[in-house]
């Protein structure tokens, strides 16, 4: 049977710092209201645009604690994302996770004594599970970060049977015939998130049941369009949607990612602050040409919230 067809649409939500460096938890009621108002159906902490391999343990649990008490009366998800090198840190995670009551966990693999093959990467899965009580989770395939390439259809065979609460895989990778077979095998009640905001359209067509990315905290709104095709909205316009996105994320990436779409965030009323180091963080005048190659983009014509 396939899956559930209601879209599951979250934001890799940024994790804000005050100019010390040091989280700054009260910007997370300003990001969920933000959200809500995006559209999205979900936030996904602590992952790659959460920065969460350059936090500590007591930061991640301290974050994923706020977003858990601050989504609460709203119609936000929210998904922790536990990975890291040290599978007691990981376990930790999890079970503070669940502790908190966040709907599901995801995982990236360790990155630096990595996984061999999939057996070792599904029983390094199932620990982290159990520790969990089984919640939800969700593999978090990033090969050109992480590292780590394993057969992922074998991989998720496996963890059908031995992680207990196996629920799909994120998936950002360039392999949209990989990608498009994975959601062709879903069971009942297993999704696959679809990674890359550059390539949302492509990902919809070859099967996601959702999508995870960065900048859908900033544009929820330019990717109306795209998502309207799975209700039979009008292709056309979810082609030049899709390409407005794309020179979007060319622009921001053009100031150096990450810092700069958390500059984005700030302009729209979400001091989210600057990256951490080792990333880097556009200076004021390079802010402010990014604001004005935005404007003049269009981007604030774009129906985002502001």
């Amino acid at each position: 049977m396939g899956a559930s067809k209601e879209f599951d649409w979250l934001a890799a939500a940024h994790t804000p710092f005050d100019m010390d460096g040091e989280v700054a938890l009260d910007v997370i009621d300003v990001q969920v209201e933000h959200l809500v108002a995006q559209g999205v159906s979900g936030a996904f902490v602590c992952g790659t645009t959460g920065e969460g391999l350059s936090l500590s343990v007591a930061e991640r649990k301290s974050i994923a604690c706020r977003w858990a008490e601050a989504r609460k009366g709203t119609s936000l998800s929210l998904w922790v994302h536990v990975g890291a090198n040290a599978l007691p840190e990981v376990k930790e995670l999890a079970r503070d996770a669940s502790k908190v009551g966040a709907d599901a966990i995801a995982l990236m693999p360790p990155c630096f004594f990595r996984p061999e093959d999939e057996e070792q990467l599904v029983a390094w899965c199932a620990e982290v599970s159990e520790a969990s009580g089984g919640m939800p989770m969700t593999y978090y395939e990033c090969p050109d970060m992480t590292g780590v390439h394993v057969d992922v259809e074998r991989f998720t065979e496996l963890a059908r049977s031995k992680v207990p609460g196996f629920l799909g895989l994120k998936y950002t990778h360039s392999d949209v015939d990989l990608f498009s077979r994975l959601c062709g095998r879903l069971l009942e009640g297993e999704g696959m998130w679809w990674g890359r905001d550059e390539e949302l359209l492509s990902g919809i067509e070859a099967g996601a049941t959702g999508a995870i990315g960065s900048s859908y905290n900033f544009a929820g709104k330019v990717y109306e369009p795209v998502l309207a095709v799975l209700s039979g909205g009008d292709t056309e316009e979810a082609v030049v949607a899709q390409a407005r996105a794309v020179r979007l994320i060319e622009v921001v990436a053009g100031y150096g990612y990450l810092g700069a779409a958390k500059a984005v965030m700030g302009m729209l009323g979400v001091p989210c602050g600057p990256a951490r180091a080792p990333l880097g963080n556009p200076g004021t005048d390079a802010v402010e040409e990014l604001q004005a190659e935005l404007e003049e983009l269009g981007f604030f014509e774009w129906g985002v919230q502001r």
